[in-house]
């Protein structure tokens, strides 16, 4: 809807973050880069660990890929070997920090019939998807007037992370930018809104929103939501894809993506659940094209972002890749990032 009404958005090369998760019990693991070893017996993580870092290094999923496409794999975690399990379990499941009876219990729960119970040492890099492009300024204010944002869907567009994936550089800072973000987005809405009347709808837009989201309901399609979900998996998933990438595979992904958007006619909805999800996987479609097309404009390595093809950042410096609504289409460019504007400045060699 936001992309329709014409916003600007921004970093959406950026949300393809990636958990070390179990092929065991398929629970995340924390800290692997210091113990990702090969099928042939060697630590290959270890040389992408450095002395502040996300606690997902991208570098470690990268190197998993290439270990992978080697020949090298499985990949191992041996878990015994991470400094940082004495922290982890002092946190989860125990009362040593604090008294959380009800989290205590749940973290033991899981610990007990996941890690407990684990036959292999297998991980694989699994994609937590995270699409937050929309643009706005200090006030939480999109482009378009009177439209404000908060939380998830501008973390990326509010550029305030650089180059890291959400959830930035650690986990839970989700929450943190959700708060702080309401808190300004709440005011800043409420003073326009006391200025600016609400814009009038006739009832020709409602007959025509109401027409486009219940399609799905008359179409005579038999592809279901969760058939279509599985589809946009097998592009968005890929490593290959969507964090260590490469021209020729990103094509090859927008392409498919491309493909699919000519499928969602077939989509069927048999009830309000259904209608969602199809109308999500519209969405989803959407932002995977958004996606693709920004990292292809994108022709460096920075932070989170990494390409085969363009191992070194830019020459150019710094700017954003923008993307915006031309014509129905999705349209990219570059914006330079005004440095000179910023109070506090790089620092020179």
């Amino acid at each position: 809807a936001a992309f329709r009404a014409g916003v600007k958005l921004a970093n959406c090369e950026y949300g393809s973050f990636y958990n070390w998760t179990s092929l065991d019990h398929f629970e995340s693991h924390m800290g692997v880069e210091y113990a990702l070893y090969n099928d042939k017996g060697e630590n290959v993580g270890i040389k992408h660990v450095k002395e502040i870092h996300p606690d997902i290094n991208a570098d470690s999923i990268a190197e998993w890929y290439k270990q992978m496409v080697a020949g090298n794999g499985p990949m191992h975690y041996r878990e015994e070997e991470n400094p940082l399990m004495p922290m982890l379990t002092s946190v989860l499941g125990s009362q040593a920090v604090h008294n959380r009876p009800y989290a205590d219990r749940f973290w033991n729960y899981l610990f007990f019939n996941a890690f407990t119970r684990q036959t292999n040492d297998v991980v694989v890099p699994g994609l937590v998807g995270e699409f937050g492009g929309l643009w706005v300024d200090e006030n939480m204010a999109t482009p378009i007037p009177g439209l404000f944002a908060a939380g998830d869907i501008c973390v990326l567009g509010s550029r305030v992370w650089g180059a890291t994936a959400q959830p930035g550089r650690h986990r839970g800072s989700g929450i943190a930018f959700g708060t702080f973000s309401g808190r300004v987005a709440g005011p800043s809405a409420a003073a326009y809104a006391a200025e600016h009347g609400p814009k009038p709808l006739s009832d020709e837009q409602i007959a025509q929103i109401d027409a486009r989201f219940t399609a799905p309901l008359r179409s005579k399609g038999k592809m279901k939501p969760l058939e279509m979900v599985a589809e946009i998996q097998k592009v968005m998933q890929p490593v290959g894809n969507s964090l260590y990438r490469h021209e020729e595979r990103m094509k090859k992904a927008l392409a498919r993506v491309g493909e699919l958007q000519e499928l969602v006619p077939e989509l069927k909805a048999e009830d309000p659940h259904q209608l969602f999800g199809v109308n999500e996987c519209v969405a989803t479609l959407l932002c995977a094209e958004m996606f693709f097309k920004a990292s292809l404009e994108r022709k460096e390595s920075l932070g989170w972002f990494l390409r085969e093809d363009y191992p070194e950042p830019s020459k150019e410096g710094l700017y954003w890749v923008v993307v915006e609504n031309k014509n129905g289409e999705v349209s990219v460019s570059k914006e330079r990032v005004p440095l000179e504007e910023y109070p506090f400045q790089p620092e020179t060699a």
